[in-house]
């Protein structure tokens, strides 16, 4: 018979012991991460948002957001659309994940092969999620002719504008040949040959649309046809389609040779467009302010222009004047100009100044319509080319049309 000693007995406790307390180790260590991270639902940060706590499952580029779950310490990388997305890990915790969606993360308007989802990665495991990142509506910003004529090929610039699913004319009419450039910022479109009447263009993505003036009458203070204000000062007003291709009825030309450096003789040689006083706003517009109009109007420049400036002038006042020259990239660097065609040109009426320092349309703008364009809102237009540059201007092959003032909306 075996003698069990007190020590013996010692032993078998501690024995004992130490498996109980190993397999209680192993038994807390496997409940610190019982299987892969899960994520169960993304909410905004912003503190004053009422939606703060609400889950949602698509959010637009740059915002920050936070992914709930569970097990998600160990956490070494977020991807939103396969794109890596930086995170803080003193903001990460076993539940929560504080990440910025990038700025430049796929989207289905630049890849239509992303994910569509988070994906985390942990020291033991993965989890996705179902995310959308969404992509702005489109925003048309301007149109490189907005008389085109039908069957014309025009180009819309702006942002957002990935993947046009249309683009609807006025008279629900939609243009052919849509494309998109890659980066979201132009579009070429060819012009309905039916296209029958002006008024709003609907450009359409998956994401919304924008709506953009095309052939709109609204604003047009002289046309040289149904709406002729023209009094004196060009060179002609044409109707030959040959002279400027494009051409639509009637225009005004202001075509001349050299005019040398500091010449402001515009009433010579046909510098100038001189229109009778009309309506140019409505009188119930007059106390708002310049910035919410704008002077449009279409110009064909067939000689490269390289000095001088196209100024003008409401009321023939010389109270505030607008200066058009287009070859003055900035201070510093020209450009000789061109255009392809028949181009529209916008110039925000708050960019009509008063003179400063001896300089015409360089100081402040109007207080408001009434101010700039007098107190009814009947007044008259001069367009004026003057040499104020410090060299000569070659010769010069200019034509313009369809003179409007129009509300920016």
């Amino acid at each position: 018979m075996k003698t069990i000693t007190p020590f013996s007995g010692i032993r078998v406790v501690v024995l004992v012991l130490l498996c109980a307390a190993s397999t209680y180790l192993i038994a807390c260590k496997d409940d610190v991460n019982v299987g892969p991270p899960v994520i169960t639902k993304i909410t905004r940060t912003e503190p004053l948002s009422i939606a703060k706590d609400s889950t949602f499952q698509a959010s637009y580029a740059n915002r920050i957001i936070v992914i709930h779950g569970e097990r998600l310490d160990g956490l070494t990388d977020v991807y939103i659309n396969g794109m890596k997305a930086y995170f803080n890990a003193n903001y990460t915790t076993s539940t929560n994940i504080i990440v910025t969606i990038p700025a430049n993360v796929p989207t289905a308007a630049t890849d239509p092969t992303v994910p569509n989802n988070i994906r985390i990665v942990t020291t033991h495991g993965e989890a996705t999620f179902d995310f959308r990142v969404l992509v702005p509506a489109p925003v048309v910003s301007a149109v490189s002719n907005e008389f085109a004529a039908p069957g014309s090929t025009i180009q819309l610039s702006g942002s957002n504008l990935y993947v046009i699913q249309k683009v609807i004319f006025p008279g629900n009419v939609e243009g052919t040949n849509v494309k998109s450039a890659s980066d979201g910022t132009l579009i070429t479109v060819n012009v309905p040959t039916n296209l029958t009447t002006g008024g709003k263009m609907i450009v359409v993505n998956e994401f919304g649309a924008d709506t953009v003036s095309f052939r709109d009458p609204a604003g047009i203070i002289c046309d040289f046809d149904t709406k002729n204000t023209y009094s004196w000062g060009a060179t002609a007003i044409a109707s030959d389609a040959t002279l400027y291709p494009g051409s639509q009825g009637k225009y005004a030309t202001m075509e001349f040779g050299n005019i040398a450096a500091g010449n402001w003789n515009n009433w010579e040689s046909g510098r100038s467009i001189n229109l009778n006083a009309s309506q140019l706003i409505p009188a119930s517009e007059l106390a708002k302010p310049v910035k919410d109009y704008s002077m449009k109007f279409e110009i064909y420049v067939k000689k490269p222009w390289t000095a001088g400036t196209l100024m003008v002038n409401p009321r023939a006042a010389w109270t505030y004047v607008a200066l058009y020259r287009p070859w003055m990239v900035n201070a510093t660097t020209t450009k000789e100009f061109t255009t392809p065609g028949w181009v529209t040109v916008t110039i925000p009426l708050n960019r009509f100044l008063t003179k400063k320092d001896g300089k015409d349309g360089t100081g402040d703008p109007a207080p408001n319509l009434g101010a700039l364009l007098s107190a009814t809102g009947n007044g008259t237009m001069q367009f004026m080319f003057n040499n104020d540059s410090g060299v000569a201007q070659p010769g010069f092959a200019t034509a313009i049309d369809n003179i409007r003032i129009v509300r920016n909306w």
